[in-house]
């Protein structure tokens, strides 16, 4: 078994990236001690957390993980500050704080290929942050090791490799919420709806380039980047939608 402490400590909030080794490892993403799984949907299990002893404090593990070739991208870039397009972590998360997923191809929207719309991908990034640590060893052997740990801390949010009975309901029905697009979001108060008007503007979450949207996109579900070619949900259609919907009711 791998020894605890040949694991290294990264906070999101104090930590710079570049103290993460651009090298091959595994990592450990836990819970900070006041924290606990954002389950905001309708699930019917709690999961079981092990934990994770690091100079004598416990942390509830949530997740572990390999990158064959750098901690510093898969660990930060991906998980903490990517998308959940390429993060299984992100996924699970936002999955379970009732974000609604949405297709990353706006060409090919049922390939199965989801994320989350700008505000959410925001929020999620926000509350991985205020709510994660990451622990990360420097190794070559990362894929035995990453099979060892999920036998050793069977984190609920692994769902592949993950055999343990224990959390198998919950993995399940993390899977359904998973491949679900649509998931309810919160209903804006009628009194907060207002009409739009245009040209308005809004941030490509992926590059950051200022996009703007014209009435003739007003009816459009999704708009794609013409800089990095991004899926992006857009905000003008949703707010009309409930608009509508709140003059409907």
């Amino acid at each position: 078994m791998i020894s605890q402490d040949e694991f290294s400590l990264f906070d999101p909030q104090k930590t710079r990236a570049s103290v993460l080794p651009d090298k091959p490892g595994n990592y450990i993403i836990v819970l900070r001690s006041t924290s606990s799984l954002p389950i905001k949907v309708q699930i019917s299990t709690t999961p079981i957390l092990t934990s994770f002893q690091h100079k004598k404090e416990k942390y509830n593990v949530v997740y572990v993980g390999k990158s064959s070739k750098s901690l510093r991208i898969r660990d930060y870039k991906q998980h903490f500050t990517g998308t959940a397009g390429n993060s299984t972590i992100r996924k699970s998360l936002g999955c379970l704080l009732g974000f609604k997923l949405i297709p990353r191809d706006i060409n090919s929207p049922q390939n199965g290929k989801t994320t989350f719309g700008e505000f959410d991908e925001r929020t999620l990034t926000e509350w991985m942050k205020d709510n994660l640590l990451l622990f990360y060893y420097a190794n070559n052997d990362c894929a035995n090791v990453e099979k060892e740990l999920i036998r050793t801390y069977n984190p609920p949010l692994n769902l592949q490799g993950n055999f343990n009975k224990t959390n198998l309901d919950f993995r399940k029905e993390l899977s359904a919420l998973r491949s679900c697009t649509s998931a309810k979001q919160a209903p804006i108060p009628n009194n907060q709806l207002k009409l739009n008007t245009y040209p308005q503007q809004m941030q490509c979450s992926n590059c950051g380039i200022n996009l703007t949207i014209d009435e003739g996109l007003k009816n459009e579900e999704y708009i794609k980047c013409l800089s990095c070619g991004c899926i992006i949900q857009n905000p003008t259609y949703i707010q009309n939608k409930k608009i509508k919907n709140a003059d409907n009711g």
